[in-house]
């Protein structure tokens, strides 16, 4: 992967000439929170679930406790919650405080044509490809 190194290089290997960018909705999210009779179990429980082909959008461990972010909707939605619901159990889990608090609607919005000039201030600083 050379993107970095030509980003990266100021020019001196080569000069981006073009790029074409997708930019999609962020999915909803959903918090979730578990507790454990021990650290070592949470632990256990996150590195289970990331072998299972969990991918949250954030993990955190604090002591007993395990937070996940995880997308709210969506195909992989139920097959998700399946997974981590059998290894929280498996680690004698349970659900804490913070369960299912969707908080997707607080993702900022932002228009299409913002994200595209902000990345071509940072491609092509001195604007020497716009037309």
């Amino acid at each position: 992967d050379l993107v970095r190194a030509v980003i990266g290089a100021g020019g001196r290997l080569g000069v981006i000439v073009g790029v074409h960018c997708i930019a999609e909705r962020a999915a909803a999210r959903a918090r979730l929170a578990f507790s454990f009779p021990d650290a070592r179990k949470a632990s256990r429980a996150l590195i289970a679930m990331r072998g299972a082909g969990v991918r949250p959008f954030h993990s955190a461990l604090a002591g007993e406790e395990l937070y996940l972010t995880v997308e709210a909707e969506g195909p992989r939605r139920k097959a998700v919650s399946e997974v981590v619901n059998r290894i929280v159990g498996e680690n004698d889990g349970h659900p804490a405080s913070a369960q299912d608090q969707d908080f997707g609607s607080e993702a900022p919005t932002v228009d299409n044509q913002v994200i595209l000039g902000r990345l071509a201030g940072e491609l092509d600083p001195l604007g020497i490809l716009q037309p």
